[in-house]
């Protein structure tokens, strides 16, 4: 039976991996408190399979998008006033 968990996302932009059972379906990009976050219906018992992702910040470098597609956008403060909000696109 499927269950929606919630994978922490780094706050820097660049590459990343995440370790998510084989055929994991991401549903939503977001925040909860200071934190960017990802949810994805999962099988628990699935073995974990490596995914690898990027974040790029408004104003970065799209990746290509023969080799990723868009998954979502998050935003959280930054505690600056110079930018009040980070804002990442998880790719």
């Amino acid at each position: 039976m499927g269950r929606i968990y919630k994978y922490e996302l780094p706050l820097e932009p660049g590459s990343f991996h995440l370790d998510l059972p084989t055929g994991a379906n991401m549903i939503a990009v977001g925040a909860q408190g200071e934190r960017p976050v990802l949810w994805a219906e999962v099988d628990p018992d699935a073995a974990k399979e490596r995914v690898s992702l990027i974040t790029a910040f408004t104003g970065d470098i799209a990746p290509d998008r023969d080799h990723h597609h868009y998954v979502g956008t998050w935003q959280v403060a930054s505690g600056s006033p110079m930018m009040p909000f980070l804002v990442g696109h998880l790719y």
